[in-house]
């Protein structure tokens, strides 16, 4: 007899898996139709997270990526630089 931790699933009770995508964009604006054609070669991924997005905070919030809603982000408030938004698929999974 197997004994399971209580909440764990066995494989056949497993529900869809998530999946996420990470990309260190380093400057977004100029990239944004570059990443997002790559988002329909790939899997469909219920998060995006985008490192170094280069925006300020004013922008990111009209961040348009076809099926996403931004979920939260990070700018830096003294550099130029930087920052971290993350967007996910309304509704979840």
């Amino acid at each position: 007899m197997d004994i399971m931790p209580r909440g764990v699933k066995e494989d056949a009770e497993m529900d869809e898996s998530l999946i996420l995508i990470h990309q260190n964009i380093r400057g977004l604006p100029s990239k944004i139709n570059e990443f997002t054609s790559m988002l329909t070669l790939e899997h469909n991924p219920q998060v995006i997270c985008l490192s170094e997005h280069h925006m300020m905070e004013s922008n990111l919030g009209l961040l348009n990526i076809s099926n996403y809603n931004l979920s939260t982000g990070f700018c830096h408030q003294n550099y130029q630089k930087g920052g971290v938004c993350i967007q996910g698929v309304p509704g979840g999974m």
